[in-house]
């Protein structure tokens, strides 16, 4: 993984190529009407987000691991809990696999719910 300053700067340099009235350029350092307008309206979006629970805050998927493993040796499919749990079944089967290591809180919390 490359350092942070080399990913902020890629993200920079990629976003300068976004169209105006996006975030993506307000953050690449474009401060337009359209831009400073994206901006807001992802503020507002992410506050009212996070009143609700949506803390975008990564878990880790050790414990979840095994909740699912539970559920499969009692007989549920991955297909099954992903719907049981209204989230992808990618999501589900990377957890299981061992591929996905964090997840983000509110899909734990979902999986988490699922039970036999």
């Amino acid at each position: 993984m490359m350092p942070t300053t080399e990913r902020i700067q890629l993200i920079r340099d990629y976003s300068t190529l976004c169209d105006h009235g996006t975030r993506a350029r307000y953050v690449s350092g474009c401060k337009c009407l359209m831009c400073k307008a994206a901006a807001s309206r992802y503020a507002v979006q992410r506050k009212l987000a996070r009143s609700k629970g949506d803390t975008r805050e990564l878990v880790d998927t050790g414990q979840l691991r095994d909740h699912l493993n539970r559920l499969h040796q009692g007989g549920m499919s991955h297909r099954a809990i992903a719907a049981a749990a209204g989230v992808s079944l990618p999501i589900v089967s990377g957890i299981r696999s061992g591929a996905k290591l964090r997840v983000r809180r509110h899909i734990a919390k979902k999986i988490q719910l699922v039970a036999l």
